[in-house]
């Protein structure tokens, strides 16, 4: 397909259509050879390796319509939901989800959201290019995973370490040298 400009994600609706993201903000739909803009969504810092990065349809789309978006802004890495309008030509209803997960200088601060076979968002991020100083000679890279359980909740933006109302947050950090 011509005139993508860094097309990052793509996800499929249960219908086959296909939704793609572009790294500087833009959330489109592939259906019958015909591209169309859903929404441009804001305040999108696409600078480094962040931006608009991944996607995720919600396991009960049928009922709801939902999408889900992982994004970099200039305060934070935030995963972010709407609805899929009736006639499927646009987003509506932008509701955060999860915000002030953290973000640097632009470099590894990817995010992907997932949902498991239990229901439960998952969402991947990097580690925003922050090491960990172990055994004080060895450097540690640490890459974060979050997961919240009860996806229709809005996580504060607050530190992730902090218990919060509403979600069961588990911050699993996967180390490697």
């Amino acid at each position: 397909m011509e005139g993508l400009t860094n097309a990052w994600d793509v996800v499929f609706l249960p219908d086959q259509t296909l939704l793609f993201s572009e790294r500087a903000g833009m959330i489109s739909k592939l259906s019958g050879g015909k591209k169309t803009e859903l929404l441009r969504v804001p305040n999108v810092l696409a600078r480094g390796e962040g931006g608009l990065l991944g996607l995720a349809v919600d396991p009960d789309y049928d009922q709801n319509n939902f999408i889900y978006a992982c994004y970099n802004t200039a305060q934070d890495v935030r995963v972010s939901r709407w609805i899929i309008n009736a006639d499927a030509t646009g987003l509506i209803e932008q509701k955060d989800i999860v915000t002030g997960m953290p973000i640097s200088s632009g470099r590894h601060s990817g995010c992907r959201p997932g949902f498991g076979a239990d229901g439960n968002l998952w969402i991947g991020t990097g580690e925003t290019l922050q090491s960990v100083l172990i055994l004080k000679t060895q450097k540690v890279w640490a890459v974060r995973f979050y997961v919240l359980i009860g996806k229709e909740q809005v996580y504060p933006a607050i530190s992730l370490l902090h218990s919060t109302t509403g979600f069961t947050v588990m911050d699993i950090v996967t180390l490697r040298v």
